[in-house]
């Protein structure tokens, strides 16, 4: 089944951070809205009996479409006159049904984390491997420094959609450069108006000389009628303003369990790489 993609795609727009070791690209780290789309179609190979991070939702209004196409169909099929026109000649029912073509994550919901590309004189036994680690690799007391000048900043958006109306999907990645580190944060939030909100965090972090990279990863999630109990409103248009929206996503709860292979602490060696390289 062929599927759109979201209504804004920046398909050149991507944060990538290079490992050089000899004069030579090592290590591509890269965000991408091509890599975050292949990894949300992926998600949905094998969805059935287990978690991927991706799953079919229905708007609000999702019933009320379903039983006035009904009506509609049946109007047609029987040659009913409109109330405001000639009689509907019967046609034959749709190849796909309107049913059948939202059987996918139309929200747009990616689990994607980032993309590594190895240079190609790396050894195969060695490729590059995000490792499970404790908590507390982001240095916080580095890109909280104010002391420390911001030597580039940018707000890469990747892909948006408004969602049928109904609600918006947006992911973005921004990086920081200080001095003495980087640290990129890519964030998804997707809200459907009266179902739900999440947002899907990954942040990775760079000391320079440290010779790793360090990832956290959190989703949060929350249904629509409980926002009231985590400080949240319930009105839409509340929701409007992405800028407010980005303060506001924080309070949602946290997902109990992510799917599998989703490590929320997770390290880079970089040492471990350039070895592979040497090897």
């Amino acid at each position: 089944m062929l599927v759109p993609c979201p209504e804004q795609t920046y398909a050149t727009a991507h944060v990538t951070a290079e490992l050089i070791s000899g004069g030579a690209v090592v290590l591509r780290l890269s965000l991408t809205p091509g890599g975050a789309l292949e990894a949300w179609a992926g998600a949905h190979v094998g969805m059935r009996g287990r978690d991927t991070g991706v799953n079919l939702l229905q708007s609000e209004f999702a019933g009320r479409w379903a039983e006035r196409e009904a009506e509609r169909e049946a109007e047609r099929g029987a040659g009913k006159a409109p109330l405001d026109g000639p009689a509907a000649p019967a046609r034959p029912a749709p190849a796909i049904t309107t049913h059948e073509s939202m059987k996918y994550d139309w929200t747009f919901s990616t689990p994607y984390l980032c993309s590594l590309s190895l240079s190609p004189h790396c050894h195969p036994d060695h490729p590059p491997q995000w490792l499970p680690c404790p908590p507390g690799g982001i240095k916080m007391p580095l890109l909280t420094d104010r002391s420390a000048p911001i030597l580039m900043f940018a707000d890469v958006p990747l892909y948006e959609d408004d969602l049928h109306d109904v609600g918006d999907a947006h992911l973005s990645a921004k990086i920081r450069v200080m001095p003495s580190c980087w640290y990129v944060l890519q964030r998804l939030v997707v809200r459907v108006d009266g179902v739900l909100v999440r947002a899907r965090d990954v942040r990775i972090f760079h000391e320079f000389g440290s010779g790793a990279v360090f990832r956290d990863v959190s989703w949060r999630e929350c249904g629509w009628g409980e926002l009231g109990k985590h400080g949240l409103p319930r009105d839409v248009k509340s929701w409007h303003d992405r800028a407010k929206v980005q303060g506001m996503v924080g309070k949602l709860p946290l997902v109990g369990k992510m799917p599998e292979g989703v490590l929320p602490h997770a390290v880079l060696r970089l040492p471990n790489i350039v070895e592979a390289v040497k090897d």
